[in-house]
């Protein structure tokens, strides 16, 4: 019966070895990254800076709903923007990142859906001499509604030995449609930016999510399902090569419950293509491993990235290699993201760098 089958799919993700929804392209995500990350702003040191991210992912449409003749593809989008604070005179060298997001995640026949509105705050305190060093802690706080709707189930008793009958009564105790809960995350991070301008800057995080392990169940009473916390590793670096090439590896590793996951992503490309557009080619690889299963390969995944001026653009697709081929097709998801930096005006006395307390840095992804 479809609700049946539906619910204990939502159950395997909530209370298995299953992770939580994530982007192929994390990197490009930091408010579901890293809380702090709030704030990290890889392309100058001005007074202050903002900027505004959107992802949106589509994945699995290619395979078919077997109570319909169309497909009922998993898509995720999130919009979020940060803020970082340094003018303040008792931060000095230090600063304040503060951000907030907003998420939505559909999948399956019967829309189970997750709603997420966050905000987050991370505290910069500047490292070394030249205070050009930053190690960072983030916290993250946010409101979350899961939601499904069983309006579109059907039931074994709706069978009478001849037909179906959508409108017999179904004799099922059906749970609540919605429930909500506050889902709390903490991490750290380590920001590198060399003075030589040839030499490898790099950022390394570390987080902690679902840290007060939330009841996932849709059920009233005793029934209490606990969201797995969720531990993640990350970093990332700017090689520069021969000829104005360069290379951006990325990686990420995560555990959940019984699953474990890792991340490698490698992009590459020359600086200043035409008219300051940039373009990076991305190539990354996907592995996982879950309960009573060794680490395998899951998915293949291709990018583009595009930055001219204040935008960055990118499109990635991931080629399912897992298991699931099968249904699949070797088809897997969609993905795009778009974020505007702005950096705000600077003081024009030429005491401004004294008034800002930081020095200018290069850009680890931007040049």
């Amino acid at each position: 019966m479809k609700w049946y089958l539906s619910f204990v799919a939502v159950f395997l993700v909530l209370y298995t070895a299953a992770q939580d929804v994530h982007y192929s392209m994390f990197s490009f995500a930091s408010a579901s990254l890293n809380p702090a990350l709030t704030g990290i702003f890889e392309h100058d040191h001005s007074e202050s800076d903002y900027r505004f991210f959107t992802n949106y992912r589509n994945q699995w449409r290619s395979i078919r709903s077997p109570y319909g003749d169309q497909p009922t593809p998993f898509s995720t989008f999130s919009a979020s923007s940060d803020l970082r604070l340094r003018s303040l005179r008792l931060l000095r060298y230090n600063a304040i990142g503060v951000g907030g997001m907003a998420y939505s995640d559909k999948s399956g026949d019967l829309n189970f859906s997750t709603t997420q509105f966050a905000w987050s705050v991370s505290f910069q305190k500047s490292i070394g001499r030249d205070h050009r060093d930053f190690f960072t802690v983030g916290f993250q706080d946010a409101a979350v509604r899961r939601s499904i709707n069983f309006s579109n189930a059907t039931y074994d008793s709706q069978w009478n030995g001849a037909t179906f009958d959508p409108g017999a009564a179904t004799g099922e105790n059906v749970p609540t449609q919605q429930f909500y809960y506050q889902d709390m995350n903490a991490g750290l991070s380590y920001v590198h930016r060399p003075l030589a301008k040839k030499a490898t800057p790099w950022t390394v995080g570390f987080a902690y999510f679902h840290l007060n392990r939330p009841n996932q169940s849709f059920f009233k009473g005793p029934y209490e399902i606990s969201l797995k916390q969720k531990f993640l590793l990350h970093g990332s670096a700017k090689i520069d090569l021969a000829n104005n090439y360069l290379l951006y590896p990325v990686f990420l590793l995560m555990h959940q419950g019984q699953a474990n996951e890792a991340n490698l992503t490698v992009y590459g490309g020359k600086k200043n293509v035409a008219s300051g557009m940039q373009a990076r080619i991305g190539v990354g690889y996907r592995f996982v491993e879950s309960y009573k299963k060794n680490l395998r390969s899951d998915a293949l995944m291709m990018a583009l990235w595009l930055l001219y001026n204040q935008w960055d653009f990118g499109v990635s697709y991931d080629t399912n290699l897992s298991g699931l081929t099968r249904a699949t097709q070797l088809k897997g998801g969609l993905e795009i993201f778009l974020i505007f930096h702005h950096q705000f005006d600077r003081p024009k006395s030429k005491y401004h760098r004294f008034r800002n307390r930081l020095p200018d840095c290069p850009d680890i992804y931007r040049e």
